[in-house]
């Protein structure tokens, strides 16, 4: 009786195995230190196939997670500037209504409602400004 090889599918359960003994799916430094120490040991008895596939699956979860680092950064950076644009548009929208409020044979009705406007857009400038100042100590306040 002749020794063959389990099918494919046995293989490729088996390798599914030994990835999940060796905790894959977690973020790369939790398991990095215990598949050095486990990969000294089973490497001796696994077929070279198997070893590529490790590797390969390995620099794929570590290409995703640089990725999804790279786009938490990203996404940090761009929060910061749009604090920043969020109430420089509120001081634009209360100096435009300041300015209608100051044009010269208006009204007293839209004056008071230019004041109005003025005062509310300064007032979300400000609330704005003060929350984004507790919340990023990298935020330089717009508001003198």
């Amino acid at each position: 009786m002749s020794k063959r090889a389990p099918p494919f599918w046995i293989q490729t359960f088996l390798v599914l195995q030994v990835f999940v003994y060796l905790g894959f799916g977690k973020p790369v430094q939790e398991y990095q230190g215990r598949h050095r120490m486990l990969f000294r040991n089973v490497s001796r008895l696994l077929p070279i196939w198997l070893l590529l596939i490790f590797h390969e699956v390995q620099r794929v979860h570590w290409i995703r997670a640089r990725a999804q680092k790279n786009r938490w950064e990203e996404e940090f950076l761009l929060v910061q500037y749009e604090m920043e644009w969020t109430t420089r548009s509120f001081l634009h929208k209360a100096q435009e209504w300041q300015d209608r409020f100051e044009e010269p044979n208006v009204d007293p009705g839209p004056k008071a409602y230019a004041a109005r406007q003025s005062s509310q857009w300064r007032r979300m400038a400000f609330d704005a400004d003060r929350l984004f100042r507790s919340t990023n100590a990298n935020y330089k306040s717009l508001i003198k």
